[in-house]
This record gives structure tokens, sequence and C-alpha cells, in this order.
């Protein structure tokens, strides 16, 4: 089954709801500016310019853009590993696992065993993509049975929180938050990170540069009128084809052989 983090990343953005595509590091930047909104206005009625969509449960004023948002949540996850030096293929380990969840949620087991009782139960290997893997059974145990989460937390009495979306990440500054991981793993936050792409592997010893393309500039064909082509492999052009051979002006048939043909 496709974790919820993979449809995150894949899936499709709807224009007519957030626009023109969103670039990974837009998207964080918007949700940090929008962490600034949620301290100045949580449980702030009173205070000028205050909005409920900054308050706690309310939905904030980034688009909601599935596929960002996942993308930015991977850049978290993969920022605290990278801390924690855990590789990716270290999270089948219960032990490394435990450590990262530790690490994500700021609380021990003994804690909030409810949390990571959630996590066990529902991470499954992820082979190359033990994130997405990760990811998915983290937003179980944040938003699991959130009708909507793409809101604010909904708060604790007494406590002030800026969490936001399904995965719950926190916007404001301080260590192991948004803004910190952005910061300190700005490569995280690209899109041309080659990490981005659900199911690639990678090795923080030797960072992956993004692949070169290595196609022609530009190459000779013969379509299939016969005619000398020049395509561009950079835009989208039938495929070359061969030409047909003539056709016969009498078919071969049973009659011809037997010479009810004229000759030529």
């Amino acid at each position: 089954m496709q974790s919820f983090l993979n449809f995150l990343v894949e899936q499709e953005t709807d224009p007519s709801i957030v626009g023109p595509m969103i670039t990974t590091r837009d998207y964080a930047d918007r949700m940090m500016k929008q962490g600034a909104k949620f301290l100045k206005y949580g449980r702030e009625k009173g205070k000028p310019g205050y909005d409920p969509k900054y308050d706690y449960g309310g939905a904030g004023d980034v688009p909601r853009d599935s596929g960002a948002y996942g993308r930015v949540m991977q850049g978290v996850v993969r920022g605290m590993m990278r801390d924690e030096k855990i590789g990716e293929d270290q999270l089948d380990d219960p032990t490394k696992r435990e450590q990262l969840i530790t690490r994500y949620r700021g609380e021990s087991r003994d804690n909030d065993s409810r949390y990571f009782d959630v996590i066990d139960k529902n991470y499954k290997s992820g082979g190359k993509n033990c994130v997405g893997s990760f990811c998915d059974a983290i937003i179980k145990a944040e938003t699991g049975s959130f009708k909507d989460p793409f809101i604010r937390t909904v708060g604790v009495p007494g406590s002030s929180s800026t969490a936001y979306g399904p995965g719950q990440i926190t916007l404001s500054d301080k260590k192991g938050t948004l803004p910190d991981m952005v910061r300190r793993h700005p490569d995280l936050f690209s899109d041309e990170d080659p990490r981005h792409v659900p199911g690639e592997e990678y090795s923080d010893s030797a960072p992956t540069k993004a692949p070169t393309d290595s196609r022609k500039e530009r190459y000779e064909y013969t379509d299939d009128q016969g005619r000398t082509q020049t395509r561009d492999p950079f835009k989208s052009f039938p495929k070359p084809t061969t030409p047909e051979p003539k056709k016969q002006k009498y078919p071969l048939t049973t009659a011809g052989n037997i010479g009810f043909i004229p000759n030529k």
C-alpha cells in the first residue's frame, strides 16, 4: 500500500486551489512566515489583526500543496537523521528508529507511550524509501484521527506550539524545528536534490549530485515521408520512423502467379 507521505509527494497540485507550482524552499519559507503569525495571534483574540485561522486549530494561510508539504517533511526528517547519524538503511533497526522518534517527538517512550505504540504498529519496512514509511507512521500518530490534517495543532492549555500540517512540523525557531533545519541543512530543501524522489537512496558521507542530462543536443532523421528532419530531444517530436516500402501496382495473388495479371 502506498504510504501517505508518498501520496503527498506524488499528488498533483490543483492549480485552482494553490496556483502555480511551488518549490520546496518557497513552501518552507511560507510555512515559517505562517509560524510567526501563529506565535503572534495564538490565544490573542483582542490583538489588532487577529484572525482565527492563525489560532489553535486554524487552517493558516499557506496554500494546501500536498506535494510541497510532503517534500518539506522529508527534509525535516532527513535533517534529524543526519544530526543523529542515522542512515536510511538503519530505520528498520528498532533501536535507531526509537532514537529518531524521540528526536522528532521531543519526548521519550516513558512520557508518551501512545505515540510510540502507534508508530510501532504502523511502520512498515520501506526498502529503498524507509523515510517515507517512517513519515507515514509519524503522520498516523500525529493527525491520523483528524478529518482535516492541514491545521495548526489544537494546542494544550498553558503551552505554546506552532506545529502545522499532517506531520505537525514545528514552525517556530528553535533546535530541531523547520527554521533550524532549513538553516543548517539547506540542501535537503532544494528541488534539485535527487533525494526528494521517492525510493532513491542517498549517503550522507557522499552526497549525491543531481543527474546530468546525457542526451545529444540535436540529430537528423528521416520521417515517414522520406524527408530529412532535425530532432531536438528536449522537445516533443514523434519518434523517427522508417519509410514504408512502395506498394506494388498489382498485388501478388494466386491469379498473378498463373498469368492473369498483364505484364507491365
